[in-house]
Order: C-alpha cells, then sequence, then structure tokens
C-alpha cells in the first residue's frame, strides 16, 4: 500500500483493510479489560484506518451482517452474536465518516451484486476519462 505510486493498474479492489482490524481491536477490548497493549494497538488500527481512508481508497463498499453463515478460519469466531458484534463496530467506525461520499452500502444478494459491481466499474471507467 505505501508503494501505491511504484505500481500500476487501472483499479484495486481489496477484501480488508485497517477497519476490520479496528472493529476486531474493539471487539476484544470491549469483551474484557483492556490493557495497556490492546489500548495501544487499537490506537495504531485506528490511525492506520484514518490514514487509509484520507489517503488511500476511493471507495469503500460497507457489506452489512447477514443471514449468511461464516467460514471458519480457525481464529475468529463463527457464531452469528460475534458476527453481528463486529457488524455493529464497523457501522459506529464508519460513522465517523458519515457526511462522505467514499462509503457505500452494497447488496448481499449475489444475484444484486453482480450487477450492482457491474455499473461501479462503468461509473469508474467514465469518471477516468
Amino acid at each position: 500500500m505505501m508503494a501505491k505510486g511504484s505500481m500500476s493498474a487501472d483499479f484495486v479492489i481489496s477484501e480488508r483493510w485497517a477497519m476490520d482490524e479496528t472493529a476486531y481491536q474493539l471487539h476484544k477490548a470491549k469483551k474484557q479489560m483492556m490493557d495497556r497493549d490492546t489500548g495501544f494497538t487499537l490506537r495504531v488500527c485506528q490511525m492506520e484506518m484514518d490514514w487509509e481512508y484520507h489517503n488511500y481508497w476511493d471507495r469503500i463498499y460497507y457489506i452489512p451482517a447477514d443471514q449468511r453463515p461464516v467460514d471458519g478460519d480457525g481464529t475468529r469466531p463463527t457464531d452469528k452474536e460475534y458476527q453481528v458484534d463486529i457488524d455493529e463496530l464497523i457501522k459506529m467506525s464508519l460513522n465517523m465518516y458519515k457526511r462522505t461520499t467514499k462509503i457505500k452500502t452494497i447488496p448481499t444478494s449475489l444475484e444484486d451484486l453482480e450487477d450492482y459491481f457491474r455499473k461501479e466499474v462503468e461509473s469508474w471507467k467514465v469518471k477516468k476519462k
């Protein structure tokens, strides 16, 4: 990310960014007493999230928690309550930037996603010209 000037690509789409890390750290701090290390890690995540928002991403697509099951990765819990808690923390973090047009909520049904992003990519092409 820091070397984006040395890369050449018309569009870069990433699945994750520092807001995810921030939400997981907020959840950890909420569930247990926040010690010095957790507080420091959370602050670093928040600073990274703010930097990415202002300096790196042109658009942020928020995917709401829905009824789809979560695939286990061996690290995070897969229960619905955890998913909803993380989603609420992401929404809380997004609220800091609510006055901007950079954040877009996307549909969660696979049928609607393809059409949604087809239109988005077309709008990127128009703006690039």
